[in-house]
C-alpha cells in the first residue's frame, strides 16, 4: 500500500519507463542476429583487452575473468546534464564531508534507527568511541561515487535531467572500469560504423585523480618508508586499478593487500597509536571491503575496525564518512530546509535539490488512500 504522494511518484516514473527508446530508434541501425552475435564476441574481447572485466570466483584458477556487464554502445546522455552532473560533485562531496563533521546532526538522524538496526549501532558505537577520544588522525581521505539516472522532466520526453539514486561513500568502485568504457564504446561504434565525434565520448581518468588523492594523503603521513593498506576481498579486481594509478605516480609507495582474517592476525599498534601490519607501518588505509554486515560475522571484525579506526593511519573512509553516505542521511538532507544547515549559496542549494527524488522516511505517518 502506498500513500497519494507514493503513487504519483510511482505513476510518472513507470510512464517514463515507457518512453524508453530501443537502440534502432538511438542509432538507426538496426542488427541482424548474425552481426549482434559478432559485435558481442569482439566488443566482450576489446572489454577484455581494456580492463573492463571482473574475477571468476567459482574456479580452480585464482585470476579467471570474464567481462564486466556492459552496453555494447553508449546510452545517449544529453551534454547539459553531464555538465550540471559534473558541476555538483564537488559541492556534493563538501556536503557529505560536513555532514560527517557535524555530530549533532547525525546523532539527530540515526536516533530512531540505532534500536532497530544492529549493523548501523555497532558502526555508531565505532563512531562514537572516536569522537570522545578524540582522533588520532586529523586529516581523512574520502572517494565518493555520487549515481544518477535519468528522468524525463516533460511528457513527451523531450527535455531530461538527472536525479539521484545515492552517493557512495565507502568503497566507491567502478573507477577503473569507467576509464576502459570510452575506448571500448568507441570501438563498438567504429565497428558498426556510427558516426561520431570525440568530444561526444570525453575522456574519463577518474583513476588518475583517486590515485593522485591517495598519494597525496601518504605524503600528508609524513613516513616514506609507511605503506597503503588496501583491505580487500578475494573476488573482485577493482583495487588494482588504483594501485597502478598509485605506482606510475610514485613507484616507491608500497600497497599491500590484507583481508579482515589476515589482519585480525597480523595488525597491531606502536608508540602515538601508530597502525601495524605484518612488521610495516600503515600511512593509509583503503576500505575496499567492511561496509556490509555479512563482512562483519563476529565481534573481532567490528574490534579489527575499531582498532583501525582509533590508529593513526588516515582512513578511506573515516567511520564518520562511512555513516554519513547511508540511505538516512540521504533521506534526511532532501527534507525542506535541511540543506541550508550546511550550505550558504542559495544556487548551490537549488542545484542540488533539484537532482533529489521522492524519499519517505520509514517511520513516518502514512496517509492511505481508499484504494491501493
Amino acid at each position: 500500500m502506498y500513500s497519494d504522494v507514493q503513487k504519483d511518484d510511482l505513476k510518472r516514473r513507470n510512464a517514463d519507463m515507457s518512453r524508453v527508446k530501443p537502440v534502432e530508434e538511438d542509432y538507426g541501425k538496426p542488427l541482424t542476429p548474425e552481426r549482434l552475435d559478432e559485435m558481442i564476441q569482439r566488443v566482450t574481447g576489446w572489454a577484455l583487452l581494456n580492463g573492463a572485466q571482473r574475477k571468476i570466483t567459482a574456479t580452480e584458477f585464482r585470476e579467471r575473468v570474464e567481462p564486466v556487464a556492459i552496453t555494447l554502445f553508449p546510452s545517449i546522455l544529453p551534454v547539459d546534464v553531464l555538465r550540471k552532473a559534473k558541476s555538483l560533485q564537488t559541492s556534493f562531496q563538501t556536503l557529505i564531508y560536513k555532514v560527517a563533521n557535524d555530530h549533532e546532526f547525525m546523532k539527530e538522524c540515526f536516533s530512531g534507527l540505532l534500536s532497530v538496526d544492529a549493523f548501523t549501532k555497532q558502526l555508531w558505537d565505532i563512531y562514537e568511541t572516536v569522537t570522545n577520544e578524540g582522533p588520532a588522525q586529523e586529516v581523512s581521505f574520502t572517494i565518493t561515487r555520487n549515481d544518477f539516472m535519468m528522468e524525463s522532466t516533460e511528457e513527451d520526453g523531450a527535455k531530461q535531467d538527472c536525479k539521484q539514486v545515492e552517493i557512495n561513500t565507502f568503497a566507491a568502485s567502478g573507477c577503473g572500469v569507467a576509464n576502459s568504457m570510452v575506448d571500448v564504446h568507441r570501438y563498438s561504434l567504429s565497428l558498426q560504423d556510427f558516426p561520431f565525434e570525440e568530444e561526444q565520448l570525453p575522456e574519463n581518468n577518474s583513476i588518475d585523480g583517486l590515485a593522485q588523492g591517495l598519494v597525496k594523503a601518504w605524503q600528508l603521513y609524513k613516513n616514506k618508508r609507511a605503506v597503503i593498506l588496501f583491505v580487500v576481498e578475494p573476488c573482485t579486481p577493482d583495487h588494482r586499478w588504483l594501485e597502478r594509478g598509485v605506482y606510475r605516480l610514485d613507484r616507491s609507495i608500497k600497497v599491500i593487500y590484507r583481508t579482515f582474517p589476515q589482519l585480525i592476525i597480523q595488525m597491531s599498534f606502536g608508540e602515538n597509536r601508530k597502525l601495524i601490519v605484518d612488521g610495516a607501518e600503515v600511512a593509509v588505509v583503503y576500505y575496499r571491503y567492511g561496509y556490509a554486515p555479512k563482512h562483519y560475522p563476529t565481534d573481532a571484525e567490528f574490534k579489527l575496525r575499531l582498532g583501525m579506526e582509533r590508529s593513526r593511519a588516515i582512513k578511506c573512509p573515516t567511520v564518520a564518512v562511512h555513516l554519513a553516505g547511508c540511505k538516512k542521511i540521504q533521506q534526511v538532507l532532501a527534507e525542506p530546509g535541511v540543506l541550508e544547515r550546511f550550505i550558504d549559496d542559495t544556487d548551490v542549494i537549488k542545484d542540488i535539490r533539484s537532482t533529489f527524488v521522492g524519499l519517505y522516511r520509514l517511520d513516518a505517518e502514512i496517509i492511505y488512500s481508499e484504494t491501493t
